[in-house]
C-alpha cells in the first residue's frame, strides 16, 4: 500500500510538470500564430539582399574571402571560454571531491594543455 502511494505522488507530481510544459507550449503556438497573422510581409528589395554591419553598409561584398585566423581565433576563444565554464565549478568543489573527480578533472586539464601547446608550436596564436 506504501509503495501504491509513493507511486501515485511522484506521478501527480510528474504530471503537474507535463501539464505545465503542454500549457507552456500552447501557449507559445497561440503567440507565434499571432505574430504570424499580424505581421507585415516582407518585400523583397535591394536593402533586405544586402548585407548590414553595425547600421553601416558593407563596405566588402557578399562572399568575399576573409581570413581563417579570424576563425581561428574565434574558436579557440570559445574552446577557453568553455573551458572556464566547466573548470571553475569543479575547482569550486575539489577539496570535497573524491579522488576519482580529481583525475577527470586533471586529464580535462592536460588534454587542453595538450591542445594549447600544439596551437602555439603551429603558431595559430600569432
Amino acid at each position: 500500500m506504501r509503495a501504491l502511494s509513493l507511486f501515485m505522488t511522484v506521478t501527480v507530481e510528474y504530471g503537474v510538470i507535463v501539464i505545465g510544459m503542454c500549457v507552456i507550449l500552447f501557449l507559445l503556438g497561440v503567440i507565434m500564430a499571432v505574430m504570424m497573422v499580424l505581421s507585415p510581409v516582407a518585400v523583397r528589395g535591394s536593402a533586405v539582399v544586402e548585407a548590414y554591419e553595425c547600421g553601416f553598409s558593407s563596405a566588402i561584398g557578399i562572399g568575399v574571402v576573409v581570413s581563417s585566423r579570424f576563425y581561428m581565433a574565434a574558436l579557440l576563444f570559445l574552446v577557453f571560454d568553455l573551458e572556464l565554464v566547466l573548470l571553475v565549478p569543479a575547482l569550486v568543489t575539489l577539496w570535497s571531491s573524491d579522488l576519482a573527480v580529481i583525475i577527470v578533472i586533471g586529464c580535462f586539464v592536460a588534454v587542453l594543455m595538450i591542445g594549447f601547446g600544439y596551437e602555439w608550436q603551429v603558431g595559430a596564436l600569432n
